[in-house]
């Protein structure tokens, strides 16, 4: 007769390998399936993948610029929209919203998968965020500085302790402001 304990060990390698073909079978997949029944695809646009659900609210958008894309959102649809305007993150939110932005910022609040349970109105079969949530996507391309009107970033800068404290610092910001303020009016 053999003990539990004797069984067990020998069940033991078939779970393993249950498990590593599993786990294999789960790495060649184009889509998470959950038990809602929805899906998330992994990689809904070349170079681009699904980076989690997050927390976004109103007051603090985690992404700030939304766009109606003109069709049903899917998050195909909402990354192609976000990536040919120059973005580098785009994400679904309550079935029908797309937002797209420079980066997920350090602090950005991560939620579990289930919270971005509505499914897409271009694509029911689709998660596409939730209240106050958001499928998050994005790519690894390189960000691009793409300057503002003719000028060009020059980078982060380290200024000294009375840098940009004195009167005559303070108005040519304020005499560049009027200039540029002035070109839009």
């Amino acid at each position: 007769m053999m003990s539990t304990t004797s069984a067990s060990r020998q069940r033991l390698p078939g779970i393993a390998a249950l498990l590593l073909v599993s786990v294999t079978a789960l790495s060649d997949t184009s889509e998470i399936s959950r038990r809602d029944g929805l899906t998330i695809p992994v990689s809904p646009y070349p170079n681009w993948s699904y980076a989690g659900c997050y927390v976004d609210t109103v007051q603090t958008r985690m992404l700030p610029f939304n766009f109606y894309t003109g069709r049903p959102i899917t998050n195909a649809n909402c990354v192609s929209f976000c990536s040919n305007h120059g973005y580098y993150v785009a994400g679904t939110e309550y079935s029908g919203e797309c937002w797209c932005g420079s980066s997920i910022i350090p602090g950005d609040t991560l939620a579990p998968d289930a919270d971005c349970s509505m499914p897409c109105k271009g694509d029911s079969t689709e998660a596409c965020g939730g209240p106050n949530r958001l499928t998050v996507y994005e790519t690894a391309s390189t960000f691009v500085d793409p300057g503002i009107m003719g000028f060009h970033s020059l980078g982060c800068w380290t200024l000294q302790p009375a840098c940009g404290s004195s009167p005559q610092y303070w108005k040519i910001v304020q005499a560049y402001t009027s200039c540029i303020i002035g070109l839009f009016q």
